[in-house]
């Protein structure tokens, strides 16, 4: 192993080298085990790359923690792969916790694997064309509300003068923090927050309350 070769790369002699080994494995594996137990339970899925790569992270983890003496069942394993996922699979991790029958790790790893194209494609399905989609209305509503909370309504004495045009109105739809929430529109933008750069599934974004409560509302 390339990590422990520093052990005996000053060493001259067989027997200098199996004293060595024979001292470094005989102390206390506690620090061993804590590093791979914490590696274990933290391994990051990185939804860029394919959720195999991921699988493979968690199994060498239980492995490593396996060769010390551990023992890690399936059911830990299962737990620790589905623990981790990245946000935009928690749709599959839901359907495999729902199952009538517990799946074993095989088929979790199965399931897994087979709905990642799924995942890749959820903007997709969601697109739909602006004259039917109700997040124009709430975009609307969100900006109504917005600009009626900043600028209470004229008095009496205000009637009959016009508003001045000096400072450009915001483009429509579009919130001052330049975000563009819940219009499938707009292609190579993200449907969920409308910025360039990212997709629905991926993004991160505070989404307004009003916004939330808006299309929870709606049928």
């Amino acid at each position: 192993d390339d990590d422990l070769h520093h052990l005996i790369q000053d060493k001259t002699t067989a027997l200098e080298c199996l004293t060595t080994i024979r001292t470094h494995f005989g102390r206390s594996t506690m620090a061993r085990r804590f590093k791979a137990r914490e590696d274990f339970h933290h391994v990051v899925h990185d939804p860029s790359k394919s959720i195999d790569v991921y699988i493979a992270a968690v199994l060498t983890a239980r492995s490593t923690l396996t060769n010390i003496g551990c023992t890690i069942d399936d059911t830990d394993v299962k737990d620790i792969l589905l623990m981790n996922l990245h946000p935009s699979y928690h749709g599959i991790r839901t359907n495999i916790l729902t199952s009538k029958k517990e799946p074993s790790l095989a088929e979790v790893k199965d399931t897994l694997s087979t709905s990642a194209s799924a995942v890749s494609v959820l903007p997709s399905v969601k697109t739909e064309d602006s004259s039917t989609s109700v997040m124009p209305a709430a975009m609307a509503a969100y900006h109504h509300s917005s600009r009626s909370s900043r600028h209470p309504a004229p008095s009496s004495s205000s009637f009959g003068h016009r508003p001045s045009h000096d400072t450009p109105s915001p483009a429509p739809n579009i919130d001052a923090k330049g975000f563009r929430w819940c219009d499938p529109s707009h292609e190579g933008h993200c449907h969920r927050c409308g910025r360039a750069g990212h997709i629905a599934a991926r993004c991160i974004y505070d989404m307004p309350q009003k916004i939330k409560d808006y299309v929870l509302a709606t049928p």
